[in-house]
């Protein structure tokens, strides 16, 4: 059972931006589970909380970049479940005033920071070899929570949006491709249509995923990895993405991530015009909404240019 304080099963929304009158769009509210804890953070983490052998293990040890959702969401669920956990940062020095981090030191995560050099090597078995000696009772997560344990909180999810319809379409974004892997395997006779936050990542790439948590085979006739014209390398600063998030918001009343589901939203718009009409479609909202309070920290000038998306995050604690 998911703690208390997790809104689970999340909403399925049905919703009607200008340009979609033709087609039943839905958006899956994963950013409801938790302030912190959202979307596929938690789905991800979902198996390794509830069922933690404590007796096993004494605390988590995970990695993340220095704005990382994943460090985060990994943070306030150790504090919920009264969990030790620590995280390898990839950065030269722990910045206190960094609001990602600043969150996670909240909720009683240890940081230790590692350059980029010794960042790469985080899945090196010598590497990996000698954090399990410093720590020897702890569960290693990897970076995202890329992890054989993310099965079962995917097809949750899943199982979540086929008790209310019966989509024709999945629109997913994609980091490490756990998440999307997920849909793909869960998805019955739905196309899937992924949209990827990292430049050049190829369909080969997404079936070695695929291949590694399911063991299954991947349908590449009915999944298609589609990116948008205008796409950024990865969590680049791109004013005209966020501008379109912010018409979003203004639109719907959701507020999506600038670095996931933002691409997915604004690659799905530019391919309306494919989707046969009368289609149900489902668009995955996997959370991580904190990563906007990066980019304001690291852009002062957008708090002016987004205003209604400052001001959501100005309210958040």
């Amino acid at each position: 059972m998911a703690h208390p304080e997790l809104n689970l099963p999340s909403p399925l929304q049905k919703i009607y931006p200008s340009g979609f009158e033709d087609i039943n769009l839905y958006i899956k509210r994963d950013d409801l589970i938790h302030t912190h804890i959202s979307g596929n953070k938690w789905r991800k983490l979902q198996k390794t909380f509830v069922n933690l052998n404590t007796n096993k293990y004494d605390k988590i040890v995970t990695f993340g970049g220095a704005f990382s959702n994943h460090l985060v969401a990994t943070a306030v669920a150790c504090s919920l479940h009264g969990i030790n956990c620590s995280a390898y940062v990839r950065t030269d020095s722990i910045d206190l005033q960094n609001p990602t981090l600043a969150l996670c030191l909240k909720y009683g995560m240890k940081l230790f920071p590692l350059d980029r050099n010794t960042y790469s090597e985080k899945r090196d078995d010598d590497f990996l070899a000698e954090l399990h000696e410093t720590n020897p009772r702890s569960l290693l997560i990897p970076e995202g929570g890329f992890h054989p344990n993310a099965i079962e909180g995917l097809s949750e999810m899943m199982a979540e949006i086929h008790s209310k319809i019966n989509p024709d379409l999945f629109v997913v974004s994609l980091g490490t491709g756990c998440t999307a892997s997920g849909v793909v395997q869960y998805r019955k006779d739905s196309q899937v249509w992924i949209s990827p936050a990292i430049k050049q990542f190829t369909s080969a790439a997404i079936v070695k995923a695929h291949h590694s948590i399911y063991k299954s085979n991947f349908p590449k006739d009915q999944v298609k990895i589609i990116y948008h014209k205008e796409d950024r390398a990865y969590a680049k600063k791109d004013l005209q993405l966020f501008l379109e998030i912010e018409s979003f918001l203004k639109e719907t009343g959701i507020l999506l991530d600038p670095i996931y589901t933002g691409k997915a939203w604004r690659m799905l718009k530019s391919k309306i015009s494919n989707i046969e009409k009368g289609s149900n479609v489902v668009l995955i909202h996997t959370g991580g909404l904190q990563a906007w309070k990066g980019y304001f920290y690291r852009f002062p000038a957008l708090k002016d240019q987004l205003p209604e998306i400052f001001k959501i995050m100005a309210n958040e604690v």
